[in-house]
């Protein structure tokens, strides 16, 4: 019993946002800065979209009036879209849609199938539930794979990260989550450094691509463990603290591929 719980509490934790940010900067440090950008934006639109549907639909979890019956890692708030499954599907279809790779592809689909399969079997979610976060999460994931990944069209580009970004502003605003419109905002700063990222794109060697993602890993994983603990005491209202965290936290691991030796 401990073993499964052990393993609930690995898949509870890796499709938070917080996880799902540390594979955002490891994918935007090892392969094409497009794709890790492409990511960002799937991550920041489903943890803001299922906020704001989580509080439109307003569906209750079914053991908040009978406490004695709640599975193990059950969370509080409201149940409908599934964010664990919202947010794996999002990130993890737009890599499934950009890779070239089978074995990639594989373990990328799997791990959705995974999480939806242990939100239903574990009773934490409803079928519905789940079935609204998978549907919205590959929504997610197949508009901004078309509109900001694959296109030409800078138009198009800005549309879609306008859209995030909008989407982000508003659950920061209204329901107080930092997360969409901080990866927005390091979206945004990454492309402005374009030019900067191509020159030092060109001295970038393979051994440098495998160390430089491991320090960046080891940045995030150090500032999301710090970082808020000075913000939360420099800043009082508490959504510009969230968005300040998200942002640094993301941007500053990304800023390390400047660096050639990275």
């Amino acid at each position: 019993m401990e073993a499964v719980q052990i393993f609930q509490q690995i898949l509870h934790y890796a499709t938070l946002p917080g996880a799902a940010g540390l594979i955002c900067v490891i994918v935007f440090m090892l392969g094409k800065r497009r794709r890790g950008q492409l990511v960002m934006l799937s991550l920041s639109a489903a943890v803001s979209l299922c906020l704001l549907l989580k509080e439109f639909f307003k569906v209750p979890r079914p053991w908040l009036l009978h406490a004695e019956t709640a599975p193990y890692l059950a969370e509080g708030g409201y149940a409908l879209p599934c964010l664990h499954t919202m947010l794996s599907a999002a990130v993890f279809c737009s890599l499934v849609l950009t890779s070239k790779h089978r074995w990639c592809r594989f373990l990328c689909a799997a791990a959705v199938c995974v999480t939806a399969a242990w939100r239903i079997l574990t009773e934490l979610q409803s079928v519905a539930d789940v079935l609204t976060g998978l549907v919205c999460g590959l929504g997610i994931a197949f508009l901004l794979t078309r509109f900001y990944y694959r296109t030409l069209k800078k138009t198009a580009r800005q549309i879609a990260m306008t859209a995030v970004l909008f989407f982000g502003l508003a659950a920061a605003v209204f329901l107080q989550d930092g997360w969409g419109l901080g990866l927005s905002l390091t979206v945004i700063l990454t492309e402005l450094l374009d030019k900067p990222y191509e020159k030092a794109e060109a001295q970038r060697t393979a051994f440098g691509k495998i160390y430089g993602t491991v320090f960046a890993a080891g940045i995030y994983a150090g500032l999301i463990i710090f970082l808020p603990f000075l913000v939360e005491w420099l800043i009082t209202p508490l959504w510009p603290g969230q968005v300040l965290i998200v942002f640094l936290i993301t941007s500053i691991p990304c800023l390390l591929r400047l660096i050639p030796i990275f």
